[in-house]
């Protein structure tokens, strides 16, 4: 089984390259903004849908969200930051998955499933974000 530290630095490895400040999942002091937070990895197993039902493998889903200040002045400029940003956190991680869909050796194989917008809450203060899932299997 794959250790949840491995996973968060495989995950910031591949999040580097694009240039944005990286967070682990309890961010303190002030923030660097735009930025991403990674989240804890949650883990569950799952079935394989093959003609080999007894397969099974783990499925760790990743939290990655993108966060941006929020302007109570202006807050379309911080929904067009956040619409400006959260695309090339996908991107990165699309490519990523391209070239290595093992991540660096950590999974088998990995997936970004999906991508919502939100908030997230530091340090008792609201920041607009987008949450985009990203899973990765290992057997």
């Amino acid at each position: 089984m794959i250790s949840p530290s491995d996973i968060r630095q495989a995950v910031r490895k591949v999040l580097e390259p694009i240039g944005i400040t990286i967070y682990g999942c309890a961010p303190t002091g002030s923030l660097r903004l735009p930025c991403i937070i990674l989240g804890m990895p949650e883990w569950s197993r799952w079935n394989e849908l093959s003609a080999r039902a007894q397969e099974k493998m783990d499925a760790w889903e990743v939290p990655v969200i993108v966060v941006v200040a929020m302007s109570a002045a202006d807050p379309v400029t911080s929904v067009d930051s956040l619409d400006k940003t959260w695309p090339t956190v996908v991107s990165g991680l699309q490519d990523a998955i391209r070239s290595d869909q093992t991540l660096g050796g950590v999974c088998c194989s990995a997936i970004v499933d999906g991508a919502k917008f939100g908030s997230v809450s530091i340090a008792n203060k609201e920041y607009p974000s987008y949450h985009i899932g990203l899973t990765l299997y290992d057997n």
